[in-house]
């Protein structure tokens, strides 16, 4: 992920992913997306941020079907440290 930051609050990404599994049925699967970004909180031990927008998935199967969607990506993360040593991370 690239991010693009236009203010303490506010941010821009381009993402981008590649999977190649042997055991899934699909012998590759691509996603790429872009979009905008909104810290909720920013301080030094806690990051709570939402984003999302438009994107792409291009896939094959194992029997060399290909697809190509458009996806919608939408997230929410948190990140909290909680000591030097201890920290909290979720993603969704």
């Amino acid at each position: 992920t690239i991010y693009y930051i236009f203010s303490p609050k506010h941010f821009s990404y381009i993402r981008g992913e590649g999977v190649k599994d042997h055991f899934s049925p699909y012998a590759y699967e691509f996603t790429e997306s872009v979009g905008y970004g909104y810290h909720i909180f920013k301080r030094d031990n806690l990051v709570w941020q939402l984003s999302g927008g438009p994107g792409g998935r291009h896939n094959k199967t194992a029997n060399g079907f290909h697809q190509d969607e458009f996806i919608a990506h939408l997230a929410n993360e948190l990140y909290y440290e909680i000591t030097s040593h201890t920290s909290f991370k979720q993603s969704l």
